[in-house]
């Protein structure tokens, strides 16, 4: 790793904080400096005090947790089925969970730990059948993907057809991505998958690069290919699902931080910390300017989300002559 590509962590860190900063300050009750260190200190007044430790700080966690999960997931798939247009969006993962949550949510009232386990059970099924059926068929994955995940937007589209009128409305902003009235309760639960499967990852970060040069030289240089690649596309859908089931399947962030982390690193895979960093920052700045374009109604992180990284995907696709 050159020189460069080892600074760019650090800074992107020091971005994250200097967002999360920036995120604690601005809302429609803006703080000043000494009111949110007494806040997080445990001295402000009980209103200053609710904004930051009941509203801001779980939602700006969140988004730094999720951000994260789904900019590493999107690295490893990419690294994996070595295409840069791949991510757990394209390959049916977040439609997977989405499609299960839901389920869960209209169809059996769950609730918390609940639906981000239908979440988890979903998109690893659906990373399965996805596997499965392009390796059965010796069909391009991204375009079973793309078909399997059509499939499930269409009984999702059912579901909220068929399901009570209050509650599917709660679901549809939830399948846009939102971050709007996030809590501790949401925090909590995509701890307990994000943590163990991005530490689990870390030891991997060197078979991962290899794999992305092929299969043929990582073999050769000691790589456990089947098991390796099994293992990385878990963790990349437990990643992806977990995420998904706190914010809902926020569009194109596991798309863009990979790229963006080959773009500053200048490696031809991305970068594992780069990926997660950029992912967090990505959705943390899509928060703030969801905050603040139509303030004081909010628009879901989401719709800034697909607004970016679509005008990147056509960029990349057309602007790029990418065949």
């Amino acid at each position: 790793m050159n020189r460069t590509a080892r600074l760019v962590p650090p800074i992107l860190a020091v971005l994250v904080a200097g967002l999360l900063v920036a995120g604690l300050l601005y809302g429609d009750f803006p703080l000043a400096p000494s009111s949110v260190l007494r806040a997080l200190a445990g001295t402000a007044d009980p209103r200053a005090s609710f904004f930051v430790l009941d509203v801001r700080l779980p939602r700006l966690l969140l988004a730094v947790t999720t951000g994260a999960a789904f900019g590493l997931a999107g690295a490893i798939v990419q690294s994996l089925v070595r295409n840069p247009l791949a991510s757990p969006d394209v390959l049916g993962t977040t439609s997977g969970a989405a499609a299960a949550a839901v389920s869960a949510l209209l169809l059996f009232g769950w609730t918390g730990p609940a639906v981000s386990g239908a979440a988890l059970a979903g998109g690893l099924v659906t990373t399965g059948v996805v596997h499965l059926l392009a390796t059965a068929q010796g069909r391009n994955l991204v375009l079973i993907g793309v078909a399997i995940a059509a499939l499930l937007a269409g009984g999702v589209s059912w579901l909220l057809t068929v399901g009570e009128v209050t509650e599917a409305q709660a679901a549809l902003v939830w399948l846009t991505g939102t971050l709007d009235g996030r809590s501790w309760a949401e925090l909590v639960p995509v701890l307990w998958f994000t943590i163990p499967a991005a530490l689990a990852v870390v030891p991997f970060a060197r078979p991962l690069t290899l794999l992305g040069h092929g299969d043929d030289l990582a073999r050769s240089l000691g790589v456990a290919v089947g098991r390796t690649r099994v293992f990385l596309t878990i963790a990349a859908t437990v990643l992806a699902s977990a995420a998904t089931a706190a914010v809902g399947p926020v569009a194109f962030v596991a798309l863009t931080a990979p790229a963006l982390a080959r773009l500053l690193t200048g490696s031809r895979e991305p970068s594992l910390a780069a990926s997660a960093l950029l992912g967090s920052a990505l959705l943390m700045l899509a928060d703030l300017l969801a905050r603040s374009l139509s303030s004081p109604a909010e628009i879901p992180v989401g719709v800034v989300t697909g607004i970016v990284g679509g005008a990147y995907l056509l960029f990349l696709l057309v602007g790029r002559g990418m065949r």
